[in-house]
């Protein structure tokens, strides 16, 4: 017979920034296994990566709205044609979005929102340079706002 596993040991804050709150919940004894909860504030910016599987995101508050670049070679599975550009697209309370494998995706909170994130296996995760800078230009404009009330 198995030891029973201390699920209290599986939950974890991983911490707090401007950005807001982000909770794990380790869903088996595999590091990568793992549910993402986050609290973002209206205004805060998440993401600038991709991955080389599936990860979904499910709005459970708020609303927020994603960016997402597609080349132009690339072959959305399930689609006809091949696409090129950027798309944006809008969640509320309840609604949920896949991104495919070599996506890059960003969010902007556009109120205050509580979001699942989870993924495909085995997990990767691969910074898009150009979407990283967004979220990296988004966090010197708040380092700005910030010292202009002090």
């Amino acid at each position: 017979m198995r030891d029973k596993v201390d699920d209290t040991k599986r939950w974890k804050f991983m911490g707090k920034t401007r950005r807001g709150k982000v909770w794990a919940f380790q869903m088996s004894d595999d590091p990568m296994d793992e549910l993402l909860i986050f609290f973002t504030p209206k205004g805060a910016v998440r993401g600038g990566d991709f991955h080389d599987h599936r990860q979904y995101n499910l709005v459970i508050r708020g609303q927020v709205k994603f960016y997402e670049r597609y080349g132009p070679d690339m072959k959305i599975p399930g689609k006809c044609c091949k696409v090129s550009g950027e798309n944006t697209t809008f969640l509320k309370e309840g609604q949920m979005r896949c991104f495919e494998p070599g996506i890059p995706h960003w969010f902007v909170a556009l109120t205050d929102c509580i979001m699942l994130e989870f993924f495909e296996r085995p997990r990767s995760k691969h910074v898009h340079e150009e979407y990283r800078d967004i979220i990296k230009a988004f966090e010197k404009m708040l380092d700005k706002k910030e010292k202009e009330k002090q």
